[in-house]
């Protein structure tokens, strides 16, 4: 050995010579420490001595008894100059450990940079990852955990990937060449049997084990999954989770019924007007008042109809575990006749028209025609002193005895035939009781009903029915 050789050799174990450190779970006074610093130290003068096997056998010692980067370094040192690269390789991998000084990895990168023309590299990764790495055989001890990459010597290997819960993958002449990295994906196959998910609703997403995890699947579909007891959760928008717990066989097929229900909210429909009938999305759910459960999360139509009435209908957005309140406002949808001589729509009328529907006449008991229509827009009443008349849009003249309004019964004038006045107290009608509704027509209607409409038209309107037991026709 050359003076300069020894020197360089020196030089080289001082920079990495900082005894083994005590293991954390080591007990004071057992001498692991000192015990792992004394077959370091001997390591250190047999690599000097250039007796390269007999210092790994004091490293490796070492290394058991207190785990250190220097050690492992140094066993790498060792195997180099052994010319047993692929040994070196790996050691110089495993030193670089986090927390390794920036002089210390850049000397360890040169190394790995001055050997790697004599080693070849296989990184082998999985799916999932996780799985332990063999080389051959088993029996020989583990190459580390994909994702992994393996140094080793030129040639053709036999790869074994084992996981808990999955068949071993083995992956037999695999080829590597020295200086170059190869790459070996391979998925691993569960150990286990499969989960046949049927049911309602179609596309609900389902996950086994982690309630949070990756969806893993969807309603209807066959789950391959380990054995053993397993727990799935089925979910979806809208819909109340499921979960159940299936006991899985290896190689065997379990069978999981889905039915998940509904997750709404509640709609209360409130009405003046009892036994309306109520639809949610076309489809009757009960009648006014009504509380509507189960109802699910979204946007839904809602819809009131009433006989006798115009329909109510609204958008309703629903949210699970809520509840939305909806007053239903039904206008009656009630016919008219003076407007254009035949039956059809108030809202249809080609005349601005009201009309005083039997519940008005009946809640306020109006005890003749001119107090009903003491409240309609446009008409208002005057009195000459000799008997009172209709005013309609502002204008009533005195002394024509109110002969400018028409007045009917069912279409039929009653205005008399001397000066055509008509009457609106109880010279007309000494019961309303017996009137419908009263369609007050206002503006010139004389094209249709003659001289007495200018001013307009009131009709009153009789039952065209009997009225029931509740006095409504």
């Amino acid at each position: 050995m050359t003076r300069s050789s020894i020197l360089a050799i020196a030089a080289a174990l001082a920079a990495v010579s900082t005894p083994p450190a005590a293991r954390a779970d080591e007990q004071p006074g057992t001498g692991v420490a000192d015990e792992a610093n004394v077959l370091f130290q001997l390591g250190n003068d047999a690599y000097q001595r250039r007796e390269w096997r007999q210092a790994l056998a004091h490293y490796f010692a070492s290394d058991r008894l207190a785990p250190n980067r220097n050690v492992r370094h140094n066993i790498a040192r060792c195997f180099e100059q052994l010319q047993q690269y692929v040994e070196a390789y790996r050691y110089y991998q495993a030193s670089l450990v986090e927390g390794t000084t920036q002089e210390a990895r850049a000397e360890t990168e040169r190394a790995l940079v001055r050997i790697r023309s004599h080693v070849a590299l296989l990184r082998v990764v999985s799916d999932p990852p996780g799985a332990t790495v063999f080389v051959d055989r088993k029996d020989l001890g583990s190459w580390g955990v994909t994702p992994a990459t393996l140094a080793l010597a030129p040639g053709r290997y036999r790869i074994v990937l084992a996981k808990a819960g999955h068949h071993d993958r083995i992956e037999d002449e695999v080829a590597v060449t020295a200086g170059r990295e190869a790459t070996l994906e391979t998925g691993l196959v569960l150990a286990g049997g499969w989960i046949d998910v049927r049911g309602e609703p179609e596309g609900a997403t389902v996950r086994v084990e982690d309630v949070t995890g990756p969806v893993v699947g969807t309603v209807p579909s066959r789950l391959l999954v380990s054995a053993g007891s397993r727990h799935v959760v089925v979910t979806r928008d809208g819909y109340l989770p499921m979960e159940r717990t299936v006991r899985v066989e290896t190689d065997r097929t379990v069978a999981l019924q889905v039915a998940l229900e509904v997750a709404g909210g509640t709609i209360v429909v409130q009405s003046d007007e009892r036994e309306a009938l109520v639809l949610v999305d076309g489809r009757a759910v009960g009648f006014t008042p009504a509380v509507v459960d189960g109802v699910a999360a979204g946007r839904h139509r809602l819809e009131v109809q009433g006989q006798g009435f115009h329909p109510f209908a609204r958008d309703v957005e629903v949210r699970a575990g809520e509840r939305v309140t909806v007053d239903a406002v039904l206008l009656p949808d009630e016919d008219v006749e003076a407007a254009s001589r035949q039956v059809e729509s108030w809202r249809d009328a080609p005349a601005s028209v009201t009309l005083i529907p039997r519940a008005e006449i009946q809640a306020f008991g109006y005890p003749h025609v001119a107090e009903a229509l003491r409240g309609v827009r446009g008409v208002y009443l005057t009195d000459d002193g000799v008997y009172p008349a209709l005013g309609v849009r502002g204008v009533t003249p005195f002394g024509p005895y109110n002969n400018r309004v028409l007045v009917q019964l069912d279409g039929h004038t009653l205005n008399d035939d001397w000066i055509g006045a008509s009457y609106v107290q109880h010279d007309l009608l000494t019961d309303l009781g017996m009137i419908d509704r009263i369609e007050v027509v206002r503006g010139p209607g004389s094209v249709l009903h003659g001289t007495g409409a200018f001013f307009g038209v009131v009709n009153l309107v009789t039952p065209s029915r009997v009225p029931d037991g509740r006095g409504m026709a």
